[in-house]
């Protein structure tokens, strides 16, 4: 399976028009299709695609691949000229037909996240990218519920101030503790805990918690 997503297609609209837009992406599909007469051809959404090929082998998929990859640089006829388009292509490779269309986008959807993320037009889904996917998964679960029943912890760094040769302040650390006692760094769980606006509760729950701490002082 060959997830396509074409890329800065905004730049597209503003150079063609939005018509002509959706003139190259229906003539993408059709050259898809084309391309690879044995293949199972949809438009996903907006300018993702996706091709399911009756590949064999790692040898097939790979020529497969890039056969694609090829075909993407060349770019399409289109508007009486040739036309490049930005992308990025997710491969995955399956000797079972036991998955759920579902399941199976979401896997793909988070490797090519990942190719956007680090600039890459082609990535192969690997048994590490899935462990990865569920690793989020799992902490995007854990950051839902923000207090100390849950694992959190504010840690106190203490500040000492040379000048006066004493401890004068400290900065406040949010720690997420596993049941087995280890400890999730911050730089694994606070990107995602940004990237999904959950943030904003690890503050306010630092910030109640200190609080706690001067009102107790």
């Amino acid at each position: 399976v060959l997830l396509i997503q074409v890329r800065h297609f905004s730049e597209i609209n503003r150079r063609f028009g939005y018509m002509a837009a959706d003139e190259i992406l229906y003539q993408f599909a059709f050259a898809l299709e084309r391309q690879f007469p044995k293949a199972s051809a949809f438009h996903m959404n907006g300018t993702e695609f996706t091709l399911i090929l009756p590949s064999a082998t790692e040898i097939s998929s790979q020529a497969n691949a890039k056969i694609l990859l090829d075909f993407l640089d060349g770019g399409i006829f289109c508007l009486h000229q040739q036309v490049h388009l930005s992308y990025n292509v997710v491969d995955y490779l399956s000797s079972s037909q036991d998955h759920k269309a579902g399941e199976l986008y979401e896997k793909m959807a988070y490797a090519l996240r990942l190719a956007r993320q680090q600039n890459l037009p082609y990535l192969r889904y690997t048994q590490n990218i899935g462990a990865q996917m569920l690793r989020r998964q799992y902490l995007t679960e854990r950051l839902q519920a923000v207090d100390t029943q849950h694992g959190y912890e504010v840690w106190l760094q203490p500040v000492f101030c040379r000048k006066n040769q004493r401890f004068c302040s400290a900065e406040s650390l949010i720690r997420l503790r596993e049941p087995d006692g280890t400890i999730i760094p911050p730089d694994e769980f606070i990107p995602l805990a940004e990237e999904t606006g959950q943030i904003f509760q690890l503050t306010w729950f630092v910030v109640e918690q200190v609080c706690h701490l001067l009102q107790d002082s």
